[in-house]
């Protein structure tokens, strides 16, 4: 199967829009931003929820282990917007309008 990626929309900032990081598919939006989801089974903490490291290849979120996967999707989302330069009351308003 091909998955067709859409180039990263310009914008006035040069950031990926909040809008795809709350609502593209989330293999459409690694895809964007060279991006990798790794479950870290070393890794079980439960006030830890996951971390993002930039790379010459692209991003890296690496995820603690045992939390379901939606938990882990919107972490991956919101660590995004935080990485693009939203704000924190930018990036709730955005998850909570969904």
């Amino acid at each position: 199967m091909s998955l067709a990626t859409p180039a990263r929309e310009p914008s006035s900032s040069g950031r990926l829009p909040l809008s795809r990081i709350v609502s593209d598919p989330l293999p459409v939006l690694l895809s964007a931003v060279a991006g990798e989801v790794v479950v870290l089974d070393e890794v079980d903490d439960p006030h830890l929820f996951g971390g993002v490291v930039e790379s010459a290849g692209g991003l890296l979120f690496a995820m603690p282990a045992g939390r379901p996967a939606g938990e882990r999707e919107f972490w991956v989302r919101v660590l995004l917007a935080h990485r693009e330069g939203y704000d924190g009351g930018e990036v709730g308003a955005a998850f909570g309008a969904r």
